[in-house]
């Protein structure tokens, strides 16, 4: 994301080299964590692991309500997020709950929810393409992807990508395909997969 930012708006090594004088952080590195935060606290985007960030629904609204709203929501939320601080803070100073206090209601398993396989199953097939894509590209990420890039959307419903499988101290670039088959994958298609490579 952030080597992103540094090409849209042409940084160059001087650029990045600029230092907080007290602390040495790098300062548009520094903006672009800060920025990072402020659309988290506004729930314009999610990051639940390390490293990897979402946009999430309210941030594509907010993205094409244009950038006005997006200024608007992230004002908005930092306000509240304060005032919810300053009362913690206030709170924090009052008596503290006991564990005899707090309730916890077991919820008995659903009945009937059939096979959770079937439904997942059905769920991705029923998806939107460019729903699924976020989701692959989102599953590759979770699973230690750095880089996941989608090259081509292909006719069946299908991704096609790079990106870099990171596995302690070293890294593959790998080349991937995500597709909705209704049954097994068979040898022609990944000997055309290989081919294709």
């Amino acid at each position: 994301m952030e080597q992103r930012l540094v090409d849209e708006f042409a940084f160059n090594d001087a650029d990045l080299a600029e230092a907080h004088e007290k602390s040495g952080t790098p300062i548009i590195l520094n903006k672009m964590a800060w920025a990072r935060s402020y659309l988290k606290v506004a729930g314009f985007l999610a990051n639940e692991r390390r490293g990897v960030w979402l946009l999430t629904e309210s941030g594509r609204r907010a993205l094409s309500d244009g950038e006005a709203a997006i200024h608007t929501g992230v004002a908005s939320a930092m306000r509240e997020y304060n005032a919810r601080r300053r009362a913690a803070s206030e709170a924090s100073a009052a008596e503290e709950i006991s564990p005899d206090e707090l309730s916890f209601e077991a919820s008995a398993p659903t009945e009937g929810v059939g096979d959770w396989r079937d439904q997942l199953l059905s769920a991705l097939k029923g998806m939107d393409p460019t729903a699924f894509e976020r989701l692959c590209q989102r599953l590759l990420r979770e699973s230690g992807f750095v880089k996941v890039e989608v090259t081509g959307k292909s006719a069946d419903g299908g991704i096609d990508g790079v990106g870099v499988l990171r596995m302690n101290l070293i890294s593959f670039q790998v080349l991937f395909q995500c597709k909705r088959y209704a049954g097994a994958v068979t040898s022609p298609i990944v000997r055309d997969f290989r081919g294709a490579m």
